[in-house]
């Protein structure tokens, strides 16, 4: 896909309830990290936000002057009228449905969100829901090695961790479907030697080794049967 046709996205608000909330910035850039947009956005309905402000810290005065997300919304709209893929940290549950009910158009196209498809990679076990747990996005950047080159919880920052993470999440992707012809216990095998937390080493070797490395575990595999 051409990465001028990914946008990946990311907005701070004034809460976590995303039919009630409002958006206090939102960043966008393409599969290139261009930049397409980044803004601070004043909210209509809300005065104040602390619980929200101690995180991001965006505070009323910092919007007081900056335009509405009506104002903006011809500008968004056609920015994602363009994707053919739509990339967020978890924008599925949150993010996607904040922009929607803002009134802002993202159009019915592809979405990836990164949380979901790092939860399997990352392997923490939520034993309550019987899944895996979702990580937050430092952890998933920590994981992978980026380091940030500003503050956290601010909108540009975290598009671009988002980013990172999803070239290098789409990366093991297509590593794991490469693997689809092999046996339970070589995949395991592989896995376990190339994607443990924090190996990215060994993730980066696999990635150059290919089939040379799928050959090898495969023989260990069948070795230990």
């Amino acid at each position: 896909m051409d990465k001028e046709k990914i946008i990946c996205f990311d907005v701070e608000t004034t809460g976590l309830d995303v039919y009630q909330d409002e958006i206090l910035s939102l960043s966008i850039i393409d599969g290139n990290g261009e930049i397409l947009f980044n803004h601070l956005i004043k909210p209509s309905r809300h005065d104040e936000w602390e619980a929200a402000a101690a995180i991001n810290g965006i505070y009323p005065e910092t919007v007081a002057e900056e335009k509405t997300i009506d104002e903006y919304k011809g500008e968004i709209d056609a920015i994602f009228a363009n994707a053919e893929m739509i990339v967020g940290y978890n924008s599925d549950n949150f993010d996607i449905p904040m922009l929607r009910n803002n009134g802002i158009d993202i159009g019915n196209v592809d979405t990836f969100d990164v949380m979901l498809e790092f939860a399997p990679i990352y392997g923490e076990i939520n034993e309550y829901y019987g899944n895996y747990r979702w990580q937050k996005l430092v952890t998933c950047a920590d994981y992978f090695g980026y380091e940030p080159e500003s503050n956290w919880h601010e909108s540009l920052e975290d598009t671009r961790a988002t980013l990172f993470c999803y070239y290098k999440v789409q990366d093991m992707l297509s590593i794991k479907e490469k693997l689809e012809g092999l046996s339970e216990m070589a995949q395991k095998k592989i896995f376990d030697t190339c994607f443990t937390k924090h190996r990215i080493e060994l993730f980066e070797l696999a990635k150059g080794l290919g089939s040379v490395c799928c050959d090898k575990s495969t023989r260990d595999g069948e070795r230990e049967r």
